[in-house]
């Protein structure tokens, strides 16, 4: 049977509205559907283990999609309007950055247990996403990530060891700045757990409005408070200790 379906194999096919795969597909190449505004059902293979690049991006009307747990790679999901709720399976080991960008109705989202990095605007734009869990395995974090979401806190885990801020064109992480900025607007508390931070890129908290306070160890709150003011924190966001 098919193996894999090739690149850019629908893409723009408007007319295509179901997809039922073969459990012969382990692969499906980068684009394949891409801009398949009318697709809303896709059943995956059960021997998937590639999604690459932006195989689905900006299926408008997709509204699930169940990941089996033989996917170790996933491309981007972004501009897929109608997903709603999404579990990445703790066999994915490897996503792309953009994971879920501007997925405006996902408001649930679990993450892959062994996840090493949140990558630069992975939940961005995701308009109704107000809870996330960043799992403990997680060692670089782009804050592009968070931008224009609900989130009210952000929990950055116990292993973190660098903060990116990874913005196009050098704009504002969490405010109105260009037309690539996305404010932040219910966002109240950022906690760093890690006592193992070594680099806050310059920018990383940019944008952020007097209301947030940003919590940190209180062995490592000297040194924070240091690194995230040389990394431009303004003096209006207040820097306190966890507990």
């Amino acid at each position: 049977g098919i193996t894999g379906i090739g690149q850019w194999a629908f893409y723009s096919f408007v007319e295509l509205k179901t997809v039922e795969m073969a459990d012969s597909v382990t692969c499906i190449k980068d684009g394949s559907f891409i801009f398949c505004m009318n697709l809303t059902s896709v059943k995956l293979s059960a021997n998937i283990q590639s999604i690459e690049g932006e195989a689905f991006y900006a299926c408008e009307k997709l509204e699930h999609l169940r990941l089996p747990y033989t996917l170790k790679t996933l491309g981007t999901l972004g501009a897929c309007l109608k997903l709603k709720e999404i579990t990445i399976p703790d066999s994915v080991s490897k996503t792309n950055k953009n994971l879920f960008y501007e997925c405006t109705s996902l408001s649930k989202i679990k993450l892959p247990k062994g996840m090493k990095e949140i990558k630069p605007r992975d939940f961005a734009n995701c308009k109704n996403l107000s809870t996330l869990e960043i799992p403990e395995a997680v060692t670089t974090v782009s804050m592009s990530a968070f931008s224009g979401t609900k989130l009210k806190k952000i929990t950055l885990p116990k292993n973190v060891t660098t903060i990116k801020k990874r913005m196009p064109y050098g704009g504002k992480v969490f405010a109105v700045n260009n037309d690539f900025d996305l404010p932040t607007k219910n966002l109240r508390l950022i906690e760093i757990k890690s006592k193992k931070v070594k680099s806050i890129a310059k920018g990383s908290f940019s944008g952020l409005s007097s209301k947030v306070v940003i919590k940190v160890p209180k062995s490592r709150k000297k040194k924070y408070t240091k690194m995230l003011r040389e990394s431009g924190l303004e003096k209006k966001v207040k820097i306190r200790t966890l507990g």
